[in-house]
C-alpha cells in the first residue's frame, strides 16, 4: 500500500496527539483508522447523512 502524507492543521494535530496520548495509540495511522471505523459504524452517522441531504436540498 502506498503511503501518502496528510495535510493536518495545527489544531487538528493537537487533537490527534491528545487522542494518541490519552488512549495510548502508537501511531497516527492506528488512531485515525480506529476513529474512522468508530464513526462509520456508529448509528448516528445516518443522522449526519440526513442532515447533509437536507442542506443540499435546501440549497437547490
Amino acid at each position: 500500500m502506498e503511503r501518502k502524507a496528510a495535510n493536518i492543521y495545527e489544531d487538528t494535530r493537537e487533537l490527534l496527539n491528545q487522542v494518541k496520548e490519552d488512549f495510548q495509540f502508537k501511531s497516527d495511522d492506528h488512531a485515525i483508522k480506529f476513529l474512522c471505523n468508530m464513526f462509520i459504524s456508529d448509528n448516528r452517522t445516518g443522522l449526519l447523512k440526513k442532515y447533509l441531504e437536507s442542506t443540499k436540498k435546501a440549497g437547490e
